[in-house]
Order: structure tokens, then C-alpha cells, then sequence
């Protein structure tokens, strides 16, 4: 844990017990008692059993402060309402099914809680009170059907478990640093705030639903065990901190997991998706400490999907990106699985659709800047148009749709020449770059099955591989069924030690390296001849003419 984080820890729990403190205050002196149970197993009921002999149980005027510690002390709490100011717990104490035990101003345990019924801490749930303070460094266990309401401020640093139905409803503030463990059925509800500081929130086939502020701070919230999170207020995960959807781990099999975001999502850490990621609000990966992104079960995209820069997306799932939804990638986005895009998609970092994957659009694929390797299936349906605007496109996969491009094409990918197929038409304009890589095994090959246009100024490039001489060979550099406009090079050009003369057939276009490129000594030494034949002229001349 962050040495922040120990401080800020370190300060909850002091200003936690001093709230406590002064809390015991919140009512008159005269009007206090301490009551302290004398030992051994018993009922709270039996007046006999504490000290002095009264049932602790405020009555507006008499307001009981109590303690439990003797050794070995087991108290079952059977009262049906039952209210104090506050509550000490070294040992042990149950509440039965259908009682309610309501805290003024907190409790402190470093024993067990047992809880069958209802804990209220504060005045009550709905209404912040930062009066009602508890500190859990022992073990809360909620049992069937148990509630703990809390209005106040409950600081975890032991274990607080709900092994069936029941939950935690939270609207003042709650602090873990130890295991919160949400069971079978049971639920989290915080309309207030929630830190979860280098801890560990497990829900398992259980629901945490967020409308305030939940904050993973260098912790674990683990829903990998059909773990459903609805998010309607502010989540944070910040940086060392894991957020778990769905998958195996957590508390059985691993099977299901939900995330439903409806409000802002921030993740400066690692979220892992195995269930199912579902976006109708605003999710930001990584936007100032970077974040990993794990997709392995499907994410549902309706509202904003944002990868910054220093972030990654890593798909082997499904990325549905739905009519109305944003999916903005400035980072790295690498998918082995399968991209469904009727949305808005823009791409300014690097795209990597591998050769197992399936990237679908009916939109446009936008590129601004940035790069995409398409080695798998790139698919632009309708009037959708794959738009390169800048950066780099290249791959050795196929292309289905119509390819208009700003940037710079390699068949291929660096350092290696491949065949792109383009099942559609290709229009290069006039900051467009083709680029032909040649090695001695391979050269780039551009396939386009439909119509091909050069727009002036669109530029043919060569790039030799290992040293390769091509001098006296002719390479096919693209196919096409047509083809409008030539590149802007000329018929013969330099490039990359020789001189190109560029072929124009009906339905290729071939490069042939006719000679290299003359040495700069060469051109230096025809230089000073042409100058000094350009002296010796006019002299010459000049003597002619004296002597006519």
C-alpha cells in the first residue's frame, strides 16, 4: 500500500474513535450510563446479566454507553428495538432475526458480530449523520435476510461477510482497507461514499449499485463470481487498484458477472471483463495514470467509451458498439476477437485487428491520425467507408468495403512485405502514400478487386529490404478492374538508390528498377564539367568574334 494511503488510513481510524469519543457527549452527562456485561453466554434481555442490572436500551432519557469484553462473552441480542449511544465489542455478539440494534454515535469492534437482524448506525438510513461512528477491526458476519444501515462513517479494517440475503446500505461514509465479502443474494447499496483503500470488496452472484461515489484506491473489487456493479453515480479506479467482471476467481465456479455503468466511470488501473461490461454513461480508460483494459466476455457500448493515449484496450471477446455509442481509441486497441461497430468509431492511436479477428462496421472507420495493421477481416458495409485522414494502414488480411486513404498503405507490416486484399474500391488523394516494400524473398502487393483512383499529388514510395538489389527486375505493385489517374512521381523517379520507371497496364501497375541511382561524387563531377563547358562557350565565342 502507498505510503499516502497508510496516512490517509492511519487518520480515518483516529478521527473515526475521536468521533466516537465526542460522541458520547452528543447527549447529557447526567443522563449517560455505563453498562458493562458481566461475563459468560446469556440473553441482553436478562437485566442480572449486566452492571449495573438494567437492560441497556435508551429511552429518551437514560442513554446507555456499552461494553462487552470480558473474555469468552457470548450475547445474544433479542430485543426487538432496541437503541444505545454506543457499543464497545471485544467478544462476541449475535442479533437475532427480526431485531434491530440502532448505534447514537457507533460502536468499536475487535471481536464478532453476528447479525441476523438489523444494525442501524447514525440516526438512520437516508439521512447523513456523521455522529454514528464504527470502527470494525474484528469480524461482522450478516446472516439470512440481515440489514446494516449506515448514515454515519463505518471504517472496516477486519472483515464484514454476508454469506446469504441481505446487504449494506450506505449513506454516509464508508472506509474499507480489509474484506468486504458480499454472498449469495445479497447487496450493496451506497448512495453516499464509498473507499475502498488497498482493499477487498467480493461479491459473489451478489449486486453493489452505486449512485454516489465509490473509489478503488490501490484495493480489489472482485465480481467474478456473477458479481453484478450498477454504476449510475461515480466510480473511480485509480492506479495498483483491480476491477474484476465476471471470469473464474472470486468466491465458486466463475461463471456470469455484470457491470452496468450509467454514470462516469474512471479507471487509472486494471479492469478485467469476463461477464459482461455494459456502457449507457461515460467510461474513461486510463485518461491521467493509464489503465489496462482486459475484454475477454462482451462489452455493450451505448455511451461514451474513451482509450486515452497511454492506455490499452485488449479484446478477445466482443466490442458491440451501438447506434449512439462513442468508442474513441488514442491509445492501443488490440483485438483477437470480434468488433461490432454501428456507432461512432475514431481512431487516433494504433488499432491491431489480428488475423483471428473480426473487425464490423456499418459507419465509418475513422482514422485521424495514428495506425491500423488489419491481418484479419476489416468489414465496411453499406455506404461505410474505411477513411484514413492520417497515419499509417497496413496488414496482410482483407478489407471488405471502400478504402479512402490520406495516410500511408503498406501491404504488410514493418519490415516485412505482405498482400493486402481490398474487396471494394481504393482512392488515394493527394496526401496519400503507397508504399512498396521489396526484399529478396517477397515484395508488397495491393489487391483491389473494384476500381482504383490516383488523385494528384498521391505518391508512389520504395522501401529495399536486407540490402536487395532489383536492378533489371519489374515487380507487380497493385492489381485493380480499373484505374483512374497516375501517380504524381512521374514516369521515372529516384527512390531508395535507383531509378523507377513506373508501367501503367489495363489492370496493374508494375515498377522496374532501370539503373541506380548516379553516385553524388558522379553528379558532382558532371556538375563542374556542364559549368565549365558553359564558361568555355562563351569565351570561345568571344575570340571568334576579335578575330573577325
Amino acid at each position: 500500500m502507498r505510503i499516502k494511503q497508510v496516512i490517509g488510513l492511519v487518520l480515518t481510524v483516529l478521527l473515526a474513535s475521536l468521533f466516537l469519543l465526542l460522541g458520547l457527549f452528543a447527549v447529557p452527562i447526567n443522563a449517560q450510563i455505563n453498562s458493562t456485561w458481566n461475563g459468560g453466554t446469556g440473553n441482553w434481555s436478562n437485566a442480572s446479566d449486566w452492571n449495573p442490572a438494567a437492560v441497556p436500551n435508551d429511552d429518551g432519557s437514560t442513554f446507555y454507553n456499552v461494553t462487552i469484553n470480558v473474555p469468552g462473552s457470548f450475547v445474544t441480542m433479542d430485543v426487538l428495538n432496541n437503541t444505545i449511544v454506543s457499543l464497545s465489542l471485544a467478544d462476541s455478539l449475535s442479533i437475532n432475526s427480526g431485531d434491530t440494534l440502532t448505534l447514537l454515535t457507533g460502536a468499536s469492534n475487535v471481536g464478532t458480530l453476528i447479525n441476523s437482524g438489523t444494525l442501524n448506525n447514525g440516526v438512520g438510513f437516508g439521512t447523513a449523520d456523521s455522529s454514528g461512528t464504527i470502527i470494525n477491526i474484528g469480524t461482522i458476519n450478516c446472516n439470512e435476510g440481515c440489514s446494516i444501515n449506515n448514515s454515519g462513517t463505518l471504517t472496516n479494517i477486519g472483515t464484514i461477510l454476508w454469506s446469504h440475503a441481505g446487504g449494506l446500505d450506505n449513506s454516509g461514509t464508508i472506509t474499507n482497507t480489509g474484506l468486504l465479502l458480499i454472498g449469495l443474494s445479497a447487496h450493496n447499496l451506497n448512495v453516499g461514499a464509498m473507499d475502498n483503500i488497498g482493499g477487498t470488496i467480493q461479491l459473489g452472484n451478489s449486486s453493489l449499485i452505486n449512485s454516489g461515489t465509490l473509489n478503488n484506491i490501490g484495493g480489489t473489487i472482485d465480481g467474478s463470481n456473477a458479481g453484478v456493479i450498477e454504476n449510475s453515480g461515480m466510480l473511480y479506479n485509480d492506479s495498483s487498484s483491480t476491477l474484476t467482471i465476471g471470469g473464474p476467481g472470486g468466491l465458486g465456479n466463475g461463471i456470469g458477472g455484470t457491470l452496468v455503468n450509467a454514470g462516469t466511470l474512471t479507471s487509472n488501473s486494471e479492469i478485467d471483463n469476463a461477464g459482461a461490461l455494459n456502457n449507457s454513461g461515460t467510461l474513461l480508460n486510463g485518461p491521467s495514470l493509464g489503465s489496462t483494459l482486459n475484454n475477454s466476455g462482451t462489452i455493450n457500448n451505448s455511451g461514451t467509451l474513451n482509450n486515452s493515449s497511454i492506455s490499452a484496450i485488449i479484446n478477445t471477446g466482443t466490442i458491440n458498439n451501438a447506434p449512439g455509442g462513442s468508442l474513441n481509441n488514442s491509445g492501443t486497441l488490440n483485438s483477437s476477437g470480434r468488433i461490432n461497430n454501428s456507432g461512432t468509431f475514431t481512431n487516433s492511436g494504433a488499432v491491431t485487428i489480428s488475423s483471428s479477428s473480426q473487425f464490423t462496421t456499418s459507419t465509418n472507420y475513422t482514422q485521424t491520425v495514428g495506425s491500423t495493421i488489419v491481418n484479419g477481416i476489416l468489414t465496411a458495409s453499406g455506404s461505410a467507408l474505411v477513411d484514413i485522414q492520417r497515419g499509417a494502414l497496413g496488414g496482410t488480411g482483407t478489407i471488405n468495403g471502400n478504402v479512402a486513404m490520406g495516410g500511408t498503405l503498406t501491404p504488410g507490416v514493418t519490415g516485412t512485405p505482405g498482400t493486402l486484399v481490398i474487396f471494394g474500391n481504393y482512392e488515394q488523394l493527394g496526401n496519400g502514400t503507397l508504399e512498396e516494400l521489396m526484399g529478396p524473398v517477397s515484395h508488397s502487393f495491393l489487391d483491389v478487386s473494384g476500381n482504383v483512383m490516383l488523385a494528384p499529388g498521391s505518391l508512389l514510395d520504395i522501401t529495399l529490404l536486407n540490402g536487395f538489389d532489383p536492378l533489371n527486375q519489374t515487380f507487380s505493385i497493385m492489381d485493380f478492374e480499373s484505374r483512374v489517374g497516375q501517380f504524381s512521381n512521374g514516369a521515372s523517379f529516384s527512390d531508395d538508390g535507383f531509378i523507377w520507371a513506373i508501367t501503367y497496364r489495363q489492370h496493374e501497375v508494375d515498377v522496374t528498377a532501370v539503373q541506380p541511382t548516379p553516385e553524388p561524387s558522379s553528379l558532382l563531377l558532371l556538375f563542374i564539367g556542364l559549368a565549365a563547358l558553359a564558361l568555355y562557350v562563351p569565351r570561345r565565342m568571344d575570340k571568334t568574334q576579335r578575330l573577325a
